[in-house]
C-alpha cells in the first residue's frame, strides 16, 4: 500500500509542477515577450488618449486620461486586451516620481535630478533603465543609457509632430511590457505640449 502510494506522488508531483509552470505562462504571455512598435494619440487635436502596437498585435492597447473632464495630467489608465492597469504621479505635489501598475507589477519611474526631466530612472522587477534625450533639450528622441544591452528608443515619427511615435524595442525577452510602457509614456508625456 505504502509503496503504490508513493509512486503515486512521484507520478504526480511532476505533472502538478508542469501544470504549475503552464499555468504562469498563460497568465505572463500578455506582459512578457512582446515589443512596443509604435504609440499614436487616437484623436489629431487631443493628446489624452494613446494607442500603442505591439508585434504581437496592431492595436495592443491604450493610454488614457483617467479625469479628462477635469483635465487631470497626472492620472491615466492603461487596457491591453484583458489587462488593465494606472499610471499616476505616486504623490501629487511631487512631479518628480510616478508610479505604473499593472498585472501584478509595480514600475517606479523617477527623474534622474530633480526637476530635471530629460532623464528618468525606471525600475522593477525586470530590472533598473534610465532614458534620456538624446540631444539634451530635444525632446522629440528618447533612449536608454545602456546602447549595446537592452536598448530602448523613441522618436516621433514625424518631426514637429508629436502625435506619433516610433519605438524601437531590441530589450531582452524578460523585460516586462509594463516597464517598456512606463519607459515610452513618461518620454512622450514630458515631450507633448499641454
Amino acid at each position: 500500500m505504502r509503496a503504490r502510494r508513493l509512486r503515486h506522488q512521484q507520478f504526480t508531483t511532476p505533472l502538478r509542477i508542469l501544470s504549475c509552470l503552464a499555468l504562469c505562462l498563460l497568465f505572463l504571455s500578455p506582459v512578457f515577450g512582446q515589443r512596443l512598435l509604435s504609440f499614436s494619440s487616437r484623436w489629431s487635436d487631443q493628446l489624452n488618449e494613446w494607442e500603442f502596437e505591439t508585434d504581437e498585435a496592431e492595436h495592443a492597447g491604450e493610454i488614457r486620461m483617467q479625469w479628462t473632464m477635469q483635465n487631470d495630467w497626472t492620472d491615466w489608465s492603461i487596457s491591453m486586451g484583458s489587462e488593465s492597469g494606472r499610471l499616476r504621479l505616486k504623490w501629487k505635489d511631487n512631479p518628480n516620481e510616478w508610479e505604473l501598475r499593472m498585472g501584478g507589477e509595480i514600475v517606479t519611474i523617477r527623474t534622474a535630478w530633480r526637476g530635471r526631466y530629460q532623464e528618468w530612472i525606471v525600475t522593477s522587477d525586470s530590472g533598473r533603465f534610465t532614458i534620456r534625450t538624446v540631444y539634451g533639450n530635444i525632446l522629440e528622441a528618447w533612449e536608454t543609457l545602456n546602447k549595446t544591452d537592452n536598448y530602448f528608443g523613441l522618436y516621433t515619427t514625424w518631426e514637429g509632430d508629436s502625435r506619433n511615435w516610433t519605438v524601437v524595442d531590441e530589450m531582452k525577452e524578460e523585460v516586462s511590457l509594463p516597464t517598456k510602457l512606463a519607459m515610452a509614456f513618461i518620454a512622450i508625456l514630458h515631450s507633448i505640449p499641454r
